[in-house]
C-alpha cells in the first residue's frame, strides 16, 4: 500500500505547495488504516498545512469526501 500511496500523496502535495513549505515534505505525517485502506492526515502535521490540504485530501487520496485528521 505504501508504494502505491507515496507517489500519489507526493504528487498531491506538490500540487498544493508550490515551494512554500518544507522541501522534502518531512513536516507532513499520515496515519494509515491497513484493514480499510484509509489514510488520515495526522495531527502531527502543522495546522496551517492541514488547512491547506484538508478540503481536497480525501477526494484525491481516498476517493471519498470525508475530512480525515486523526
Amino acid at each position: 500500500m505504501e508504494y502505491r500511496l507515496r507517489p500519489k500523496i507526493t504528487k498531491f502535495l506538490l500540487s498544493k505547495f508550490d515551494g512554500d513549505c518544507c522541501t522534502d515534505f518531512s513536516c507532513f505525517h499520515f496515519d494509515v488504516d491497513m484493514k480499510n485502506q484509509w489514510v488520515w492526515i495526522s495531527d502531527k502535521t502543522p495546522a496551517d498545512h492541514i488547512e491547506k490540504i484538508r478540503i481536497d485530501f480525501d477526494t484525491e487520496i481516498n476517493g471519498h469526501e470525508l475530512f480525515s485528521v486523526a
